[in-house]
């Protein structure tokens, strides 16, 4: 079974969060590094 994490394109860490969202667009943070940003990682991980 395949499930979907997200990664911090800073440093790599799957320590990230929705910080926001609303009419400008969803920001992320990494509680890790401090990343914020519309951007993350999405990979599959097999279970």
């Amino acid at each position: 079974m395949l499930s979907h994490t997200k990664k911090c394109p800073e440093c790599g860490s799957r320590n990230v969060s929705l910080w926001m969202g609303g009419r400008l667009g969803i920001i992320y943070i990494c509680k890790d590094c401090g990343y914020r940003g519309p951007l993350v990682v999405e990979e599959d991980v097999e279970n």
